[in-house]
């Protein structure tokens, strides 16, 4: 209702929970197939909005957790806080179908910190960071992440402001 309305909206966040799924995570039935259905009929409906207004040229949607899951199953059915974890993008905008990732190596203990987390190969903010310069026109990156130099990994596709 917001984008429709064309009142200058720049971004808009979402929190969706049932993401900390320390129990009976099961990808099938569990708590994260549900919460992922849920996301991804949200996500759905939004774009097909988007498609019927005319307005995809100029969104761009960004999907990312505050932490990450450990690899390894808990005695719970559930996974644990970890450290790396996954983050995706989509509108016209975006460089889409592809992982962006430096360095994915198999999940075999010995690629895992501390023998259960998948390791950060690529910092959110490098993602962010892309996306406020090309997608929201704000070349002034340090003012948005004051202290941190942020890599440029091609994710944007062009810039579109």
């Amino acid at each position: 209702a917001l984008i429709k309305a064309d009142i200058g909206v720049e971004a808009v966040h979402l929190d969706i929970g049932g993401w900390d799924t320390h129990t009976q995570q099961d990808p099938i039935g569990g708590s994260m197939s549900q919460t992922m259905t849920q996301l991804s009929g949200a996500l759905g409906a939004f774009w097909q909005d988007c498609i019927a207004t005319g307005l995809t040229q100029n969104v761009t949607v960004v999907v990312v957790s505050e932490f990450g899951r450990n690899v390894r199953e808990n005695g719970s059915r559930g996974t644990d806080h970890g450290r790396g974890t996954a983050m995706f993008a989509m509108g016209r905008g975006i460089n889409g179908g592809r992982v962006l990732t430096n360095n994915w190596r198999p999940l075999a203990q010995e690629n895992l910190v501390d023998r259960q987390d998948l390791p950060v190969s690529i910092d959110h903010r490098d993602v962010l960071a892309e996306i406020v310069q090309n997608r929201l026109g704000n070349a002034n990156l340090g003012v948005v992440f004051p202290g941190y130099v942020p890599v440029m990994r091609g994710v944007t596709r062009s810039t579109v402001v």
